[in-house]
């Protein structure tokens, strides 16, 4: 199982690496036209556009082999020139929720759009691109979203990867964290799945969703759950309208 995870590191660490993070509503049309530059993508073709940046050595290929975040189109054309070129692998690193597909009220809602399937593939296909889907949907739940054979797909914030060729990573929590999961589902499902909450369970983490909670009783509720969480040895770290509860590792999507 180290193998992939080992394999991954080795290849990430030769490679230039983008990484495309647009946590809006609004921001997966904006994410297919800068995708959608990334496939044709290549030093000359930015010489125009990287113009009005301010610096001048946008187009060469920076010292750092590690990327700078790209939240918009100004972002890709002002820095990213330098890793576009024929000789250099470029690592695309993509958010499902927000990045590919625009976040929805509840996230089986949540679908990419035709488009943004079609860049995808393509890009999949690109010899120049390793492409990867990192998410904190669990893994097999992105990877039917997405649909693509034959890339990197890490799920639960990186606590479960699975390359291309199917070889599968799983990062292995300590045995009494995994004895307290159940028991913490269990009890918030009890206590807090109510008034509109519920639990998407993952497995080895969990989101509790209070979206449609009532505003005059959401907090409380809210504040329980977190709770729950922390007593059963997870972390409950703050989502949008959501409580995630993760693993208390040194080990995420980012």
């Amino acid at each position: 199982m180290k193998a992939v995870l080992n394999n991954s590191l080795r290849l990430l660490r030769i490679l230039p690496l983008v990484l495309l993070v647009s946590r809006s509503p609004t921001r997966a049309t904006a994410t297919a036209n800068l995708v959608k530059r990334s496939y044709i993508a290549s030093s000359s073709n930015f010489a125009a556009a990287s113009s009005s940046c301010n610096s001048s050595n946008s187009n060469k290929m920076p010292e750092k082999r590690i990327a700078p975040v790209i939240s918009s189109l100004e972002d890709f054309e002002c820095k990213l020139p330098g890793y576009l070129n024929e000789k250099t692998k470029l690592a695309l690193l993509l958010d499902y929720d927000g990045t590919l597909a625009a976040i929805a009220d509840n996230p089986k809602n949540t679908f990419m759009n035709v488009d943004m399937e079609k860049l995808l593939n393509r890009l999949a296909l690109h010899p120049q691109i390793f492409l990867s889907i990192i998410s904190g949907r669990g893994l097999r739940d992105v990877q039917s979203r997405v649909g693509i054979k034959g890339i990197t797909y890490a799920g639960n914030h990186g606590l479960e990867i699975e390359s291309g060729n199917g070889t599968r990573h799983d990062y292995a929590l300590p045995t009494e964290l995994q004895k307290h999961y159940a028991p913490m589902v269990k009890e918030l499902m009890d206590n807090v799945q109510k008034n509109g909450a519920w639990i998407e369970d993952k497995k080895v983490s969990l989101t509790y969703h209070y979206r449609d909670v009532p505003a005059d009783i959401s907090e409380e509720q809210k504040q329980l759950a977190i709770r729950i969480v922390e007593k059963h040895g997870f972390r409950a770290n703050q989502a949008h309208e959501a409580i995630e509860a993760k693993p208390p590792v040194n080990w995420n999507k980012g």
